[in-house]
């Protein structure tokens, strides 16, 4: 019975711990080709294919160890390479090499970041002599919310904390059984370490260790001799790492110190004006040192500072206190009071110190629960609560940290929003870390580089240049904030103010801020745009939602209440495999959301959940339905994003995406959406549902005061359709500069009223119609066009057949849009030059954008700078119509006449 019992927990062990490393690595390779926007990952690549057929790197002193560790994988997996490229003559063929090192480097980087945690757990595992508090330490490693985040980069800090706990489990062994040749293993693999990553070097202080604890007991050996044989194999495993040392010694040397004395020059740009103050750089230090440990969280700190107690009561951890303990002790002196900065990376240098208090914590609290004693045990089992809180904190904050990199990158939803949206005539400022700088393609053409936009501040200032600015917010400030305070300094702080004055946000893009926020993460900035401030002159302000352009996208949609009315909307399709839309944004949206769903010409039934309810929707054809999704008072989650999944179920008659999914925030946004792509009676149905109109439901012909307008509600109706009549009629008598419309000056609402590009291609052929009496072609753009008059411009450029009669007899071209309906025709343009044509795309309902380009002879098409745009004013008339018309004329009426006694 007792071998069963020892047999079942050996394999509750292994099976905890294969779980604990799969759900680390897992962590660690989710999002991990993300795209190549670290600023330190091309350098890496290039040092990666240079050492391949080099021994070192020779730009710079840099620790190779890393190299040396992946050279054999970058063989076994692309093989070895030829001479570098010419700089500025890079293929193809190149560029698709750099991205197989990239993505290679970052798995490899990953699988150590896992074997780590089992190296934590072997060691752990080696000092408790159980296999509990190894699992404890594992743990405490592999779902550290920085190491994971940081292995989903091309960069040598997962090499550092794998070989720092090899180094660490070598002295741990030798300590076990003071072996004489567990000296030089460790001191070899110690010095491999310290190559590379060099603050590794204060390693080297365990070479002395058989000074102290001497050699195996029966052993004739002198402590002294293999004190210095450890030494020497110290050194050699530096060597092997860095042969540079041995192959050009004084240019190491020589190199090191330039280069030292420029990483450690930049302490005067870390800490600003108090450079040079008594403390100032120490304050610093460790003012970001605070904070990158309290964005671990309160509970696993709580639960470190109990096992560091717990591991000076208990006489065998106390033994390796020197392995353990040492090296982040001396690290911590290093960093703060000799090291130029501290950055996120350098606090893993503790990691040993955390997953060794892990252990110790779960070690005092089992054996207090073994004990007889009703006190100890209640002891032992609040010292296992805390651990087991602290796991699943960090648990939660690794995966928000992980799932960072499984989105797209704020800054690709910035790009490709504004170059689908802005009026290209207007300048963007871009601040450092908001483009996608790396990657071919820009924003929009008329960029001004800011860096940060309040430098540029005042007369003659760059800021001037620009119309709107594509600000970072959590880009780092560096030499900006008082080291003793922690504000900004004066100048920056009046800079950063008279930026916002001048500046207002327009519209975001980010997850919601992690718990972690103080720390700076290479993907997925938090992006705001601004825009300058209107002038305060007397406007006139309507609330009213628009009817606008609805793009249909399979991507993962983000929405943020932050200028959600700007620009055109956004849906995705649904099938049975499901679409996800996520709410982001600088703060957590407390109310509820509204999704509205709506079909085309086959109806379907769709599942939705989000925000910890969820719901089972039938929609008509044609039609619309808006689901309110209130959170309840639970509002953790373990991703950074607030998602919402909606899918066809079966009863659905098709798969072929003609469902769609968009979001609102406020009522009256899902009762317009309902009613505009729907109809009346389903807006009717959302405000019974709601409880936003009981009184016109139930009044019948005599509840006269129900039937005058929807009441204001605590749900946040805010105006009937008789307010928003009037309120649009006043703004058909402004002009766009004097009204704001839903909190945005028509000025800015007009830069963004447009979708440019709106043809899928750019070049096309005239094929034989079905009639063959004449060639055609269609195209268009993925995006619905509600009811209305919408203009559209674009240059066209024709190439003729051979034998086609001469410019003055040029052939007829016609462009049609819905139904058929002619929107413009001409002569053809002549061969080689570009004509500009202008014309308006008219439908009564919501239809897709497309347009039908015909013409009596075969012919090539090219266009350029096709918009589509939707002018305050015709939006305005579009949206007067919806509200008195219904858009199915079957229904008799819109919305007006619902619910007003009589219409308009």
């Amino acid at each position: 019975m007792n071998q069963e019992k020892q047999g079942l927990q050996k394999l509750f062990v292994i099976a905890s711990l294969v779980a604990i490393l799969a759900g680390g690595l897992g962590l660690r390779l989710l999002g991990s080709g993300w795209p190549p926007l670290h600023p330190d990952e091309h350098k890496l690549t290039k040092w990666v294919k240079r050492t391949s057929i080099q021994a070192f790197v020779t730009d710079q002193v840099y620790p190779n160890g890393f190299f040396v560790m992946f050279r054999p994988i970058q063989w076994l997996a692309v093989g070895r390479l030829d001479k570098p490229p010419t700089p500025g003559a890079a293929s193809p063929a190149t560029d698709n090499l750099d991205r197989r090192l990239l993505l290679l480097g970052r798995a490899f980087n990953a699988w150590l970041g896992a074997a780590a945690a089992f190296l934590a757990f072997l060691m752990a595992r080696a000092i408790f002599k159980s296999s509990g508090p190894g699992l404890a330490a594992a743990w405490a490693v592999a779902f550290h919310p920085f190491f994971v985040e940081h292995c989903h980069y091309l960069e040598t800090d997962a090499a550092m904390v794998f070989t720092l706990f090899l180094g660490l489990l070598a002295w741990t062994v030798y300590l076990s059984g003071r072996r004489r040749w567990a000296i030089a293993a460790a001191a070899l693999l110690s010095g491999f370490a310290a190559g590379t990553k060099f603050t590794s070097l204060l390693l080297l202080p365990l070479a002395f260790l058989p000074l102290i604890h001497g050699i195996e007991p029966k052993g004739r050996g002198r402590p002294w001799a293999w004190t210095i044989a450890g030494l020497a194999a110290f050194a050699a495993g530096f060597a092997v790492s860095n042969i540079g040392l041995v192959a050009e010694t004084e240019w190491f040397f020589d190199r090191l110190a330039a280069d030292s004395a420029g990483t450690f020059g930049e302490s005067r740009e870390v800490v600003g004006a108090a450079f040079g103050r008594p403390m100032a750089l120490f304050m610093h230090k460790l003012r970001w040192l605070g904070k990158y440990l309290a964005a671990w969280g309160f509970v696993p700190l709580l639960a470190w500072a109990a096992g560091m107690t717990l591991w000076f009561r208990t006489g065998r951890a106390r033994h390796f206190t020197a392995v353990a303990l040492g090296f982040p002790a001396l690290f911590a002196v290093f960093l703060l009071f000799k090291a130029p900065w501290v950055r996120m990376q350098e606090t893993f240098n503790l990691l040993p110190a955390f997953a060794m208090a892990a252990a110790a914590l779960l070690s005092a609290a089992l054996a207090l629960m073994r004990s007889g004693a009703l006190f100890r045990r209640a002891l032992g089992w609040a010292g296992a609560i805390l651990l087991i809180l602290a796991g699943l904190t960090m648990l939660r904050a690794s995966a928000r940290r992980a799932e960072l990199f499984a989105w797209q990158d704020s800054r690709f939803a910035a790009g490709e929003w504004l170059k689908l949206h802005m009026n290209t005539d207007r300048a963007l400022g871009l601040e450092a870390y908001t483009k996608a700088q790396y990657l071919p393609g820009t924003p929009v053409p008329n960029t001004v580089h800011l860096g940060r936009a309040e430098d540029h501040m005042g007369p003659g200032g760059r800021i001037g240049q620009s119309d709107y600015v594509l600000r970072n917010e959590t880009f780092p400030d560096r030499g900006r904030f008082d080291p003793f305070t922690g504000r900004h300094y004066m100048p920056f702080e009046e800079r950063r103010m008279a930026f916002l004055r001048a500046f207002r946000p327009l519209r975001h893009w980010s997850p919601c801020p992690p718990e972690d926020e103080a720390s700076f993460a290479f993907v997925n900035p938090e992006l705001t745009l601004y825009g300058r401030a209107p002038a305060p002159i007397p406007t006139l302000c309507v609330a009213t939602p628009l009817p606008r352009p609805i793009i249909i996208t399979a991507k993962p949609l983000l929405f943020s209440p932050i200028g959600h009315s700007l620009g055109a909307a956004w849906a995705a399709p649904l099938t049975s495999k499901g679409a996800t839309a996520a709410i982001g944004g600088p703060m957590d949206h407390p109310g509820p959301v509204y999704a509205v769903i709506f079909t085309e010409n086959e109806p379907a039934n769709v599942k939705i959940t989000g925000r910890g309810g969820g719901a089972l929707v039938q929609v008509a054809q044609w039609s619309a339905v808006a689901v309110e999704l209130k959170r309840g008072a639970f509002r953790g989650r373990w991703a950074p994003f607030e998602s919402i999944h909606a899918r066809t179920v079966s009863g659905s008659r098709h798969e072929k995406g003609r469902t769609y999914l968009t979001l609102a925030f406020t009522p009256d946004e899902a009762l317009w959406l309902t009613h505009w792509l729907g109809s009346r009676m389903k807006a009717l149905e959302f405000m019974d549902q709601s409880g936003l109109n009981a009184d016109f439901v139930n009044g019948g012909t005599n509840g006269r005061r129900g039937m005058a307008r929807l009441r204001a509600t605590d749900h946040g109706f805010r105006r009937s359709a008789r307010q928003a009549h009037a309120e649009i009629e006043a703004a058909l008598q402004a002009s766009p500069e004097s009204i704001v419309i839903n909190g945005i000056d028509g000025r800015t609402f007009e830069d963004f009223s447009r979708i440019n590009g709106v043809l899928a291609t750019n070049a096309f052929s005239l094929a034989p119609g079905p009639d063959g009496a004449a060639y055609m072609c269609r195209t268009g753009f993925p995006a619905l066009m509600p009811p209305g008059n919408w203009p559209v411009r674009l240059e066209l450029r024709a190439s003729p057949p051979a034998g086609a009669p001469p410019d003055g007899g040029r052939a007829q071209l016609s462009i049609a849009g819905p139904g058929g309906a002619v929107a413009w025709q001409g002569p053809a343009p002549a061969s080689g030059e570009w004509q500009a044509v202008v014309f308006t795309w008219a439908s009564k309902s919501h239809a897709p954008f497309e347009l039908l380009l015909s013409a009596p002879v075969p012919m090539e098409i090219e266009c350029r700078q096709a918009e589509v745009s939707w002018p305050l004013r015709g939006q305005l008339e579009n949206a007067r119509t919806l509200i008195e018309e219904s858009p199915a004329p079957r229904e008799g009426g819109g919305l007006l006449n619902a619910c007003i006694p009589h219409p308009i």
